[in-house]
C-alpha cells in the first residue's frame, strides 16, 4: 500500500495490491500472499520487515516495522537502511541498526518499531498511535524552529497512518476471536493531570491538575477541550450522586497528588466553602448512595480503613491508597501491599465485620480500582513481570482476566454506569546523569527508554543500567555505560545489576524467576548462573568487597526471609541476621568496606547494621525510616544518605560513632533540565563521583470503551 498526505492534512492509505489477510484459518499447503509458490518475496524491499525478507509468515507487526521506516525517513530525510542493490539492502535490514535520530525520545520510539524480532516491536498499530500521540506538537515546543516543524509534521502524519493501520489490522485480529479493541477518547492534553471521576451525569468529569507546585481541582465536559478551575490547593478524591465533592486540603508534600495525607473536606460542586470532616486522610470515597464516606487514614505507625468515617474496620501499615465500595454498601475493595518496601500488592475485600478476603494474586504494581456496573466483579489497574499498568477484572470468586493494555500504561479512575472507563494514560521518561568532582560537570546519560541506574564504579568511570523497555521477553536488558556519556554496551539480561569491585563482572537477579542470579562478564567470558540451593527468592544481590562472594535477601522453603552470603565459585549460601531482614529495592552499596557489616531493614522497616559473621544486629542512630542509605565512606566510619525526594535532594553524611549528620551535597537535576527531586543516586566511597536519576511522569485523562464492535 501507499501513503498519501492530502492538501487538507489527511492521511490516505491506497493501493492494496499485495495486502494480505492476517485473520482466519490457514489451509494446509497455503502460501502467504507476500510469498509466491516458488518462494519469491513480493513487495518493495526498502519497506519490508526482516520476517518478510526471510519469506516467513507475517502479521500486523510487519506493518509496524514499515511505518517505523516511513517515520524515520520523514525525520532524517533518508532511509534508515541502505544498499547498492536489493540484496545489499535486504542484508542491511536483517543485520544493521539505523543511525540515531536527532530527537532521543522519538529515536527510542522509532527503534522499537524497527526491532528485528516482531515480539520486540509495538504489538499493535494502536499502541504505536498512542505512543506517537505523546509526541504531539506541544511536546515538541522546545525544539529549534525548523526541527520542531519537521518533527511535528512527521509525528502528525505517523499518528494518522498508525490510526488507519490500527483500524484495519486490529479489526481483523478482533474478528479472529481475540480481546475486543478498546476505543480511546482523549479528554485532556497537558500531561499534568491526576486522578479524576465522572460527575453524576457522566458527561462531565472532575480531576486534579498540577502546574509546577500549584495543585487545583478542575471540571471538564466530554466532547470539548475546555476545562475550568474550581478549587485551588486541593486534591480531588470523589464526587457523590448529588454532586458533592470529597477533597483533600493541605497535603503534607506540595508535589504529591495522591499519596500524602491531608485534611478531608466535603464541598458542593455548585460552590461553597469546604467543610473539614477528617484529618490524616490519604484516600476517601462516597458510598454509592452518597450518604456515607469510607477513608484510609495514615496514623504513622499503621494505616486505618474507616467505614463509616470514624469507625475502623481494618488496620495495617500495608493498606494502599485506593478503595471502592460495593453498590449495596456491604463490601469494600482495597489494595494491600506485600511489604512497605516494594510495590507488589493484591486486591482484597472487606465486609462490615472487618473480615478480609484476598481476591487476586500479587501483582508487581496495583493502582485504581472500581466495582463493575453489575456489581459482580471489580476492575483494577495492575502490572506483572515488568509490564506496563493495564486494566484487569476479577470476579468475587477470584477469577482474573486482562481487559486492556497499552504501550504506556493506564491507571483506572472510574467506571460509568454504561461500562465506560475513565483512566489516566501514563507516560514516564527516566532522566539519568553522572558527575565527577574533578570535572565539576554533569553528563546527561538519558537516551535509553525506561532505563534505571543500579550502580557506579568506584573510580566513577562506569555506571550499570537496567532497561525494561523495549525488551524482547520478560527479562530486562543490562547495560554498562561510561559516565562521560558515550554509548552504552549491552551485557545481557536480568535486573538490578551491580558491578564487582574489579569491574570485570556484574551480578544480576531475575524479574521472571526471583530465585535466579547470574554472574555476567563485562568483557570476554560467559555468563553463568549461581545455584539457588533450594531458596525460593534471592533479591538485590550485591558484591562483598573481596569480589569472591555476594550478599542478598533470600526467602527459604519455609517462607522465612533473611540475609544470605554465597561464594560465587559455588557452594550453598549461608543465612545470617534476624528473620524478616530485607534489602530495599534498588539499594545503595550497603556492605561496609571491610565486609564485616551490612546496612539493612528489619521486619518493621527500621534501618539496622547486621554483622556478617555473627548475625548480630544493632540500630543505626540518627537514621530515619524515610532515609535511603546509599554508600559507606572509604574508612567505614560514616554513611551517605539520600535524605528526601521532594524538591532539591540533599545527600547527608552520617557519622556512626557520634550520630552527627552533615550535608555532603545537594542534587537539583540541572543537567536533566529538571528542578525536582531525585529518585535514585549512587556514589563512590570517596564521595567524588555520583550518578542520579529522576522520573518525569506525564498523565492525561481518557475515556475507554471496552466493548466496541470491530471496525
Amino acid at each position: 500500500a501507499n501513503l498519501f498526505l492530502t492538501e487538507d492534512g489527511r492521511v490516505k492509505l491506497l493501493d492494496f495490491g499485495i495486502a494480505q489477510q492476517v485473520a482466519g484459518p490457514r489451509s494446509p499447503g497455503a502460501v502467504d500472499s507476500t510469498e509466491t509458490a516458488s518462494g519469491a518475496v513480493v513487495g518493495t524491499v526498502a519497506y519490508m520487515a526482516p520476517e518478510q525478507i526471510r519469506g516467513e509468515r507475517v502479521d500486523s507487526r510487519a506493518d509496524v516495522f514499515a511505518l517505523g521506516l516511513i517515520l524515520y525517513e520523514m525525520v532524517a530525510g533518508r532511509r534508515p537502511f541502505r544498499g547498492s542493490s536489493e540484496l545489499d539492502l535486504a542484508a542491511a535490514i536483517l543485520r544493521d541498526e539505523p543511525p540515531a535520530l536527532p530527537d532521543p525520545v522519538l529515536d527510542g520510539l522509532v527503534r522499537r518499531c524497527l526491532a528485528k524480532a516482531p515480539g520486540d516491536r509495538f504489538q499493535s498499530a494502536q499502541d504505536l498511535a498512542y505512543a506517537l500521540d505523546t509526541l504531539s506538537v506541544p511536546a515538541l515546543a522546545g525544539r529549534p524552529g525548523r526541527r520542531r516543524v519537521l518533527l511535528a509534521t512527521a509525528v502528525a502524519v505517523a499518528v494518522g497512518a498508525a490510526g488507519l493501520a490500527a483500524g484495519l489490522l486490529l479489526g481483523r485480529e478482533t474478528a479472529q476471536g481475540s480481546r475486543p479493541v478498546p476505543r480511546f477518547t482523549r479528554l485532556t492534553f497537558t500531561g499534568d493531570v491526576g486522578a479524576g471521576r465522572f460527575a453524576h451525569d457522566e458527561q462531565r468529569f472532575l480531576f486534579t491538575r498540577r502546574r509546577g507546585d500549584v495543585i487545583s481541582i478542575e471540571l471538564g465536559r466530554i466532547g470539548t477541550d475546555d476545562t475550568r478551575p474550581l478549587i485551588d490547593s486541593a486534591v480531588f478524591l470523589d464526587v457523590s450522586p448529588t454532586d458533592e465533592l470529597l477533597i483533600k486540603k493541605r497535603p503534607d508534600y506540595p508535589h504529591a497528588l495522591l499519596g500524602s495525607p491531608g485534611t478531608l473536606s466535603r464541598v458542593p460542586l455548585a460552590g461553597g466553602s469546604p467543610r473539614e470532616i477528617a484529618s490524616d486522610v490519604t484516600w476517601a470515597a462516597w458510598t454509592p448512595d452518597g450518604k456515607e464516606v469510607a477513608a484510609i487514614r495514615d496514623l504513622q505507625e499503621t494505616k486505618a480503613l474507616e467505614y463509616p468515617l470514624g469507625t475502623t474496620l481494618y488496620s495495617s501499615p500495608l493498606i494502599g491508597n485506593s478503595l471502592s465500595i460495593s453498590q449495596p454498601g456491604d463490601q469494600i475493595a482495597f489494595v494491600e501491599r506485600e511489604s512497605q518496601h516494594h510495590s507488589r500488592a493484591r486486591l482484597a475485600l472487606l465486609d462490615l465485620n472487618g473480615t478480609k478476603r484476598t481476591l487476586t494474586r500479587a501483582f508487581d504494581e496495583m493502582g485504581g480500582l472500581n466495582w463493575a456496573p453489575d456489581g459482580k466483579s471489580i476492575y483494577f489497574s495492575a502490572s506483572e513481570k515488568g509490564s506496563k499498568l493495564g486494566i484487569w477484572e476479577v470476579t468475587l470468586k477470584g477469577r482474573e482476566r486482562q481487559l486492556a493494555v497499552t504501550f504506556d500504561g493506564m491507571l483506572l479512575n472510574d467506571v460509568a454506569r454504561d461500562g465506560r472507563l475513565l483512566v489516566n494514560r501514563l507516560t514516564s521518561t527516566q532522566h539519568l546523569a553522572a558527575h565527577r568532582r574533578m570535572e565539576d560537570l554533569d553528563h546527561d546519560l538519558s537516551g535509553l527508554a525506561s532505563a534505571a541506574l543500579t550502580d557506579i564504579s568506584e573510580d566513577g568511570e562506569w555506571v550499570a543500567i537496567e532497561n525494561s523497555d523495549p525488551s524482547p521477553g520478560p527479562e530486562y536488558k543490562i547495560y554498562l555505560r561510561r559516565t562521560d556519556g558515550t554509548s552504552p554496551v549491552l551485557l545481557g539480561e536480568g535486573t538490578c545489576p551491580r558491578l564487582s569491585p574489579d569491574g570485570k563482572h556484574v551480578v544480576a537477579g531475575s524479574i521472571v524467576s526471583p530465585e535466579r542470579i547470574w554472574i555476567i562478564p563485562t568483557g570476554a567470558g560467559r555468563t553463568r548462573e549461581l545455584a539457588a540451593h533450594g531458596l525460593k527468592e534471592r533479591r538485590q544481590p550485591m558484591w562483598m568487597p573481596d569480589g569472591r562472594s555476594i550478599v542478598y535477601s533470600g526467602l527459604d522453603a519455609r517462607g522465612v526471609r533473611r540475609l544470605h552470603v554465597q561464594d560465587v565459585a559455588g557452594g550453598p549460601p549461608r543465612a545470617f541476621g534476624p528473620e524478616g531482614t530485607t534489602l530495599e529495592r534498588y539499594p545503595g552499596s550497603l556492605v561496609s568496606p571491610d565486609g564485616r557489616r551490612i546496612a539493612a531493614r528489619d521486619s518493621k522497616g527500621a534501618w539496622i547494621l547486621v554483622a556478617v559473621d555473627s548475625g548480630q544486629a544493632e540500630p543505626i542512630p540518627s537514621v530515619r525510616d524515610t532515609d535511603s542509605i546509599r554508600q559507606w565512606t572509604a574508612d567505614g566510619r560514616s554513611l551517605y544518605l539520600l535524605a528526601g525526594r521532594v524538591g532539591p535532594t540533599p545527600i547527608d553524611k552520617l557519622n556512626l560513632a557520634t550520630g552527627e549528620r552533615s550535608q555532603l551535597l545537594e542534587l537539583r537535576g540541572h543537567a536533566l533540565g529538571l528542578n525536582r527531586g531525585i529518585d535514585k543516586v549512587y556514589l563512590n566511597r570517596g564521595g567524588t563521583a555520583w550518578a542520579y536519576a529522576a522520573t518525569e511522569l506525564k498523565a492525561d485523562l481518557y475515556v475507554v470503551e471496552l466493548s466496541v464492535p470491530p471496525p
